[in-house]
């Protein structure tokens, strides 16, 4: 193994295949998740400075366990969706990686009163992701499978994370050196594949991310971070509590946020870029709602995480045609996402 290339250049060594129709059974698939990046926030004071400006409670926060979180605006629009994580005793934050500027400025300026300090860590901490109903198995030849989502096993600089998920699903953060070590083992038993993957995965598990594309459109409600312990409404005061709160207890929602089928009408390629935080609108030009995250599926079909009206996804009004960004989909499938059906 040649320890002198980049990550880059290192997992161009191991071909990704082709990701056909039905690839969702592969026994285990190993993604790099090079879109994701880290922050560390070392010092005394660095889960009492969070603990005013993320929406999680930082004092859930141990070594055994992360925590899924927010960083908002005094209006409570979403900056970042996140990760808390404890890696050798010093707070991450695990976030997309082109908000990381975003976010250290935003932190950056509040934190001078403050015992601890902001570090970039994304090119120094490795992240990519193993899934399939073999993954744990897979996962045991470098250390213990953590048991529940977002609980995080670790041996020695590995870490690993348990995301939620219908099949097992574990991101896994390692310095470099570490990280080629680990996903030379773990490629021998597992499915080459991308972060296109990890996202489509995500979206089917209901779970919606924050890019540079859809900084402070969002509130966390439209996210459904309300329903998956992603803010915490007895912590007291943080950076936007105020409107998240009143939005909470007073207002009620008129859109939610959904999983979508969509298939491209002329049976071409749709096309991807851009389609977070692109308006959907009917072949009137009525607008529907709006995509957050979107994904390859199948051959000309593509699955999102959206906001629609409430009541939209009534079953009579499928097959109906949108537009989202001059390309025309048939909408074919809605549902809520898995941990939604019985929470409200």
């Amino acid at each position: 193994m040649n320890t002198t290339l980049s990550w880059k250049d290192f997992i161009a060594t191991f071909p990704a295949k082709s990701l056909s129709e039905g690839s969702e059974n592969m026994a285990c698939r190993l993604m790099d998740l090079s879109h994701l990046g880290l922050i560390s926030i070392p010092g005394e004071d660095s889960q009492t400075f969070l603990q005013g400006q993320l929406s999680c409670d930082l004092d859930q926060l141990t070594d055994d366990h992360c925590l899924l979180g927010s960083l908002s605006t005094p209006k409570g629009r979403l900056v970042s969706t996140l990760t808390v994580a404890k890696l050798n005793n010093t707070v991450h934050l695990l976030l997309h990686k082109d908000l990381i500027t975003n976010v250290s400025q935003v932190l950056g300026k509040y934190i001078v009163f403050s015992k601890a300090k902001l570090e970039d860590q994304s090119d120094k901490l490795i992240c990519f992701g193993l899934s399939g109903v073999q993954a744990e198995n897979t996962l045991s030849e470098l250390l213990t499978a953590p048991i529940n989502d977002y609980d995080i096993s670790q041996n020695h600089n590995l870490h690993c994370v348990k995301i939620p998920g219908s099949i097992p699903r574990y991101l896994i953060v390692a310095p470099l050196e570490n990280a080629r070590e680990a996903w030379a083992v773990l490629a021998k038993s597992s499915t080459i594949s991308n972060g296109a993957q990890w996202l489509l995965e995500n979206i089917e598990a209901g779970i919606a991310e924050i890019s540079a594309s859809t900084k402070e459109q969002f509130l966390p409600h439209n996210l459904n971070l309300h329903l998956t312990d992603g803010v915490n409404f007895e912590k007291g005061c943080y950076t936007g509590q105020e409107v998240i709160a009143r939005m909470h207890y007073r207002a009620k929602l008129k859109s939610e946020l959904l999983i979508c089928e969509l298939e491209s009408s002329d049976n071409k390629a749709p096309v991807l870029a851009n389609l977070d935080g692109a308006a959907i609108r009917s072949i009137e030009n009525r607008n529907l709602g709006e995509v957050i995250n979107a994904a390859a599926f199948k051959n000309g079909c593509i699955k999102a995480l959206a906001l629609l009206p409430k009541n939209e996804n009534d079953k009579d009004l499928r097959p109906l045609k949108v537009l989202i960004n001059n390309q025309e989909f048939n909408l074919n499938k809605v549902e809520l996402p898995p941990y939604a059906i019985n929470n409200e």
